[in-house]
């Protein structure tokens, strides 16, 4: 394997090995939802309006690894009472760093047996608490035993937009090309401004397709910023390579999205002993990523990423 190509693929020959086994090869039998729940009767995204003039906010991102903890055995099996413990310790990771946004990658979802079958992003959220009312589920891939993806939770109002699942054009075959990976947009409403939010996670094998999935993601945030360029742009992911690699290089060479001003690069994989930077947020010039640093979180294999995002508007 090239650089790029560094981590286990442990996960990948499950997820192929779980749908082929199970004879999923409808497309739409191994996607769930995405969508948004809200809490504790908030105001809804379209009926909220505010003038308030919110200029900076705290956002974290982490790839949890199911929190299963910092293991590449994809057969390691949690009880539901670890994982409602894990799930409860990442909400006061973020009350004491007063983070407004958190996205996350590889959380589990109800009925995943290898993690006592609990919502894991849903726990997250009500663990939290008011006033984060706002989360999104995405469900990249869903089967019996297992359904997995992304999560979105806010302080803040917010709206599914947008699910791109790589390879789908290509049918079930091409999604397990992709190892169901995805991204996701969500729009947030701070105050009197609008945040759009992608959330992305790239395949972690071979870089020939991480270079697909990044004209996909590009081609998608190109139309969204040249249809408005003024608009606020984060996108936080489990990119799945380094810095200085490739497609990392063909992201930035966009001229769109843009990498924090200091502290690019830092390690965040393998938790215990970091050695690789794959985790990155990104964001467009209107935006300020500043206190860019990394957070342990006991049941990852990755390190998580906190920032504060200054809008830099007059």
């Amino acid at each position: 394997m090239s650089d790029d190509d560094d981590k286990s693929i442990t996960r990948r020959n499950f997820l192929k090995a779980s749908v082929m086994f199970s004879g999923t090869l409808a497309l739409s039998g191994c996607t769930g939802i995405f969508s948004l729940r809200t809490y504790n009767n908030s105001c809804s995204y379209d009926n909220y309006s505010s003038t308030e003039d919110i200029r900076k906010i705290n956002f974290a991102y982490l790839n949890a690894a199911d929190l299963r903890g910092n293991t590449d055995n994809i057969w390691a099996i949690i009880s539901r009472d670890k994982a409602l413990f894990r799930a409860k310790y990442l909400a006061k990771i973020m009350h004491d760093n007063d983070i407004d946004v958190l996205c996350l990658s590889e959380v589990d979802y109800k009925g995943t047996a290898k993690t006592g079958g609990l919502n894991q992003p849903e726990t997250i959220a009500k663990a939290l608490g008011h006033p984060y009312n706002y989360a999104v589920f995405d469900q990249y891939f869903k089967s019996a035993a297992w359904t997995t993806g992304n999560a979105v939770i806010s302080r803040h109002p917010m709206k599914a937009l947008h699910r791109h699942i790589f390879g789908t054009r290509y049918g079930i075959f091409g999604r397990l090309r992709h190892v169901f990976k995805d991204f996701i947009h969500v729009s947030i409403k701070v105050g009197k401004r609008r945040l759009d939010t992608i959330v992305n996670h790239f395949d972690d094998s071979f870089i020939d397709i991480r270079m697909e999935e990044v004209k996909d993601l590009m081609d998608y945030v190109s139309r969204l910023y040249y249809s408005d360029p003024e608009r606020y742009i984060v996108s936080p992911g489990d990119y799945n390579s380094r810095h200085s690699s490739k497609p990392i290089r063909k992201i930035l060479s966009y001229n769109i999205l843009h990498a924090p001003p200091k502290n690019f690069g830092m390690y965040t994989y393998q938790a215990h002993k970091p050695v690789k930077d794959i985790d990155h947020i990104f964001a467009t010039e209107n935006l300020s990523i500043t206190n860019y640093r990394t957070f342990h979180y006991p049941y990852s294999d990755h390190l998580g990423l906190m920032c504060t995002l200054e809008f830099k508007d007059a």
